[in-house]
């Protein structure tokens, strides 16, 4: 009865450590609190703003980890845009209204890089409605992942 108990601790022990984040869910109070954040404010509605960053993060192949309709969005995996994180690294997108029609979004994350990047495109996004010159879009690449160093 204890060695099963024992294993049942260990096995489960081991699973929370590899799952990570997963299980915790993202630090949103500490994502909202960085302090080298990028912000911007937009002439639209807090609505608009968070569906046209929804409609970018798709097509940018981002998953959404955390949201709650018209006030943030926690998103991962950016490696396919962004070369220099992991699919785990978390960015916040944040949405105030600071007057009827007027949005400040900002964008943060631990890694600066990143958030620099995709608050850059993301705005751009939002200022052009999302109607961008495919020369201007910010484009999923195939890049090699060491998840699983067999594929191609």
């Amino acid at each position: 009865m204890k060695i099963a108990f024992v294993k049942i601790f260990t096995v489960s022990l081991l699973a929370v450590v590899l799952a990570g984040c997963a299980i915790f869910g993202a630090d949103v109070q500490g994502l909202s609190e960085v302090k080298e954040a990028h912000a911007k404010i937009f002439d639209k509605d807090v609505s608009g703003c968070y569906r046209l960053a929804t409609e970018a993060l798709h097509k940018w192949g981002a998953v959404r980890f955390q949201r709650y309709k018209d006030n943030y969005i926690i998103a991962m995996e950016f490696e396919g845009v962004f070369r220099g994180c992991t699919n785990t690294t978390e960015l916040g997108i944040f949405f105030t209204e600071t007057e009827p029609h007027k949005t400040e979004v900002k964008v943060t994350s631990l890694n600066y890089s990143l958030s620099q990047l995709i608050s850059q495109k993301l705005f751009e996004y939002i200022e052009k409605d999302g109607r961008l010159p495919p020369e201007e879009r910010l484009k999923p690449s195939a890049v090699k992942t060491s998840r699983n160093p067999f594929k191609k």
